[in-house]
């Protein structure tokens, strides 16, 4: 029977003058879990009961690997960090939502229709209320998983539409930016939103594809936290000039790029010499 990873959790521990990484590779065999573990001295340990660590040599090649990372796998992102402050609210709403029956999908649905709205309204140059509206659009983006976690269940079609539908809405808000500089006849401004769009998609799906070789990667400057609070931004302040706009999608155009740049090195450093 072949053993199914169920978790990956790194750890710091540091006493006087020394810091040292481990990280805990738990499997599923059958009806039985065990633990696997790596550090930097390259000494891997099972628990008693777990079958011969060599059985799993690719894994424990990978997990070395992620120690070699100088424990990136650890450290909290800006959205980590957003994301474990926003839970003492976020957590009590999503279970009342569970117990009045809303389902988790229909909130993820209901987040990209608001941002469909609002990027109608930016076409419109309805800028101000683009941006109110994209606000409103965060709580759901946020109660969706929250609700899904309230029902205790494993819904990966979940998870699956609600990466799905933040591309649509990627999509979505750069399209409009491109629409709205095309009616003006601003055909560099158009190209910035069509690059900040490609920026988007490839920050996302890096990620992904990193995460499907079994490899952490949330690196970089501008994920999609960042890039919806710097889009609402650059809407807020066209309120004191519109050129503050394009120099908002000009700054999410180069950035988004550099973040990809960012992880295809972090997964590059992270796949070298994996053995070593």
């Amino acid at each position: 029977m072949r053993p199914t990873l169920y978790e990956v959790v790194g750890y710091h521990k540091k006493s006087r003058n020394k810091k040292a990484w481990a990280v805990i590779l738990r499997l599923s065999v059958g009806a039985h879990r065990f633990e696997l573990w790596t550090s930097p001295t390259r000494t891997v340990r099972a628990s008693q009961t777990a079958p011969r660590p060599d059985k799993f040599g690719s894994s424990i090649a990978t997990l070395r690997n992620l120690v070699k990372s100088k424990g990136k796998m650890r450290r909290l992102t800006f959205t980590d960090r957003v994301r474990k402050a926003a839970n003492v609210v976020v957590i009590p709403i999503g279970q009342t939502l569970k117990d009045w029956g809303v389902y988790p999908n229909l909130l993820t649905i209901g987040g990209v229709v608001l941002v469909a709205f609002g990027a109608w309204q930016i076409v419109e140059k309805h800028f101000v209320v683009a941006a109110i509206i994209f606000l409103m659009s965060f709580p759901l983006d946020a109660l969706d998983g929250a609700t899904a976690r309230a029902y205790g269940e494993n819904r990966p079609f979940g998870a699956f539409l609600d990466s799905t539908l933040d591309r649509y809405s990627d999509a979505l808000i750069f399209g409009a930016f491109s629409l709205h500089y095309a009616h003006e006849h601003d055909m560099w401004m158009v190209f910035a939103s069509l690059v900040a769009l490609h920026g988007a998609l490839t920050v996302s799906y890096t990620r992904a594809r990193a995460e499907g070789l079994g490899l952490d990667c949330k690196e970089g400057w501008l994920t999609r936290l960042e890039r919806l609070i710097l889009v609402i931004t650059a809407l807020f302040l066209t309120l004191f000039d519109a050129r503050l706009m394009a120099a908002g999608i000009v700054i999410l155009a180069i950035g988004t790029q550099v973040t990809a740049l960012q992880r295809i090195f972090h997964v590059h450093r992270l796949t070298q010499n994996p053995e070593g």
